[in-house]
């Protein structure tokens, strides 16, 4: 169900692509050529996602520190409420064998809240803290969200540790 993307010709790429740009804002998200370029950088994952030869979304994954941090992760919307999403959230956590973090919008709309419920009946719990991603993009603004993670986050100091893995693995490397 989850097939490892390494190769910038994979045949999958395309449907990713479009996927990707059309789930996530632009502030949201890297630029669709960076996110190819980093499918050589090993602490980054692109997972193709299927259901038997039907492709179905994506997920990209890091390693940050103790951490492995689920940065992206979209169904089909033609293909949502069939399951397929708790299925591979299932999946991811059942490989990864270890925390998982992720990020969310703060809970101030229904689409939010749902998103927010989704996870947790998948497990992950949501910080307490105030978080801000940091741009895709330097100059940029942070954009207020949220962390969930499995298992939670219960101290501000692992919080802060926690954040600045993100940061340092994920964001500011790539800053153009």
């Amino acid at each position: 169900m989850l097939t490892c993307i390494d190769d910038r010709n994979h045949l999958s790429l395309p449907f990713i692509q479009h996927l990707y740009e059309t789930s996530f804002p632009l502030s949201e998200r890297r630029t669709w050529d960076k996110v190819v370029e980093l499918i050589d950088h090993h602490p980054m994952q692109l997972l193709a996602i299927n259901d038997d030869a039907l492709l179905i979304g994506f997920a990209i994954l890091w390693q940050a520190g103790d951490w492995k941090y689920l940065e992206h992760f979209a169904i089909d919307p033609s293909l949502r409420g069939k399951h397929y999403g708790s299925r591979v959230i299932q999946l991811i956590i059942e490989t990864s064998r270890r925390r998982l973090v992720l990020e969310v919008e703060p809970p101030t709309d229904e689409f939010s809240k749902r998103r927010i419920g989704f996870y947790e009946r998948n497990g992950f719990i949501l910080a307490p803290f105030v978080y801000e991603q940091p741009p895709y993009r330097k100059g940029e603004p942070a954009i207020p969200m949220c962390l969930m993670s499995m298992p939670a986050i219960i101290h501000s100091a692992e919080m802060d540790i926690t954040a600045k893995a993100i940061l340092q693995t994920v964001y500011a490397p790539f800053w153009t």
